[in-house]
């Protein structure tokens, strides 16, 4: 093999290598949520999440843990079942299982208005209408699936819902408090 070509091939594989890792940071849809980072929150594969920082985020900083199943049998399709409604200030998992028939998401939004008093377009909530602010979602969370939203939060007042159409007004909304 002459120099020339092995300096070829050499800038072939680099040129590989650099397209593998970037599809890679770009990520696919998975089971465990969101594909990319459109939000503050973005989960990958691992179950870790971008913080409001932008810094990476895993289980095993939190500070707390919150199971979070949502469309219980023994509750109703459009619920969430949160073990706790309130928690300190600072890293908290939110271990979300879907138990329901459908897809649902799972959004955490800052705001003041009450849960059930968000306004509504169409058939979704428009929470940042009364200044509520999105901190992170799971999107796309099918049936069986169990991904984990770790997210770093401040004292204040918090609504979890789902926003796919028609979920909030069927009563898939929760106030969740963090002191």
């Amino acid at each position: 093999m002459t120099g020339r070509t092995r300096m070829n091939l050499l800038s072939l594989v680099s040129v590989l290598a650099a397209l593998v890792l970037a599809l890679a940071a770009c990520g696919g849809s998975d089971d465990s949520g969101e594909a990319g980072s459109e939000t503050a929150a973005a989960t990958t594969e691992a179950g870790t999440t971008a913080g409001e920082t932008g810094s990476t985020l895993s289980a095993a900083d939190a500070d707390t843990v919150v199971k979070a199943p949502m469309a219980d049998p023994a509750v109703g399709e459009y619920t969430f079942s949160l073990e706790t409604s309130s928690v300190p200030a600072g890293v908290i998992a939110f271990e979300i299982e879907n138990r329901g028939e459908i897809e649902h998401e799972f959004e955490v939004i800052k705001t003041d208005v009450p849960p059930d008093q968000l306004e509504v377009a169409g058939e979704k909530a428009e929470p940042e209408v009364g200044g509520g602010v999105e901190i992170g979602e799971v999107e796309d969370v099918e049936p069986g699936d169990t991904p984990t939203l770790v997210l770093e939060l401040e004292a204040g007042n918090y609504v979890i819902l789902c926003n796919l159409p028609g979920h909030y007004e069927q009563g898939m909304v929760a106030a969740f408090t963090v002191e």
